[in-house]
């Protein structure tokens, strides 16, 4: 039975003979008998890298892959990796690659400007996007619900005592029975208010 390689192994017909250490892959074609491991051709024959003992001529190799770093031993972090050491790990700062532009964190700026805002986007050091944009204006309703907020906030907080009488005046006016159990509709509500608004300010019940 013939194991199916993965990418990257090579026919032994292209190994260095030079006693360069490469990782040799033997398949015999049995099943389950395949193997691997680190091994040089020397002096007319295949060895183990350490030369203890000869070995079969593998049926493919690939390179040896780069030994672990030393200062992590492969694992990418330093520091603490248990509870016990406070997991304060930190990556290698000797085998964890630099970081690269597009990497970098992207960061928003807004600022004030003549037109209306200024937008700058920023990736790392490197500005991406640069410009001015108008700020639309609130729309009426917006700031008319603004406005009653701030009548009922003043009303709450005792800035405005006659809010909540000026506000029965004109429901009554506007046909709502406060004893009743039906209530005002949020139309009816918003009127009264208005109107509040409107006698507070000397206007004489103008919305």
């Amino acid at each position: 039975m013939t194991a199916t390689l993965p990418a990257g192994w090579k026919p032994i017909e292209s190994a260095p003979k030079d006693g360069t250490g490469i990782l040799g892959y033997w398949n015999t074609g049995a099943l389950h008998d395949c193997s691997f491991g680190a091994v040089k051709f020397h002096r007319g024959a295949w060895w183990e890298t350490n030369e203890d003992y000869k070995v079969s001529q593998p049926t493919h190799w690939m390179p040896l892959p780069a030994a672990p770093c030393q200062t992590c031993n492969g694992h990418g972090m330093v520091g603490g990796l248990t509870p016990h050491s406070g997991y304060d790990a930190e990556p290698c700062p000797d085998c964890t690659p630099p970081a690269t532009t597009q990497d970098a964190p992207i960061t928003v700026s807004l600022d004030p400007d003549p037109r209306g805002v200024s937008v700058g986007v920023w990736q790392g050091s490197h500005c991406i996007y640069n410009g001015a944009h108008a700020v639309p204006a609130p729309a009426a309703g917006d700031a008319r619900d603004a406005e009653r907020w701030r009548s009922f906030r003043n009303a709450i907080t005792q800035q405005d005592l006659g809010w909540l009488d000026r506000m029965d005046t004109a429901l009554t006016a506007l046909g709502c029975d406060l004893d009743d159990e039906t209530p005002p509709s949020a139309d009816q509500v918003d009127a009264a208010a208005d109107a509040a608004i409107a006698a507070q300010q000397g206007k004489g019940g103008e919305a």
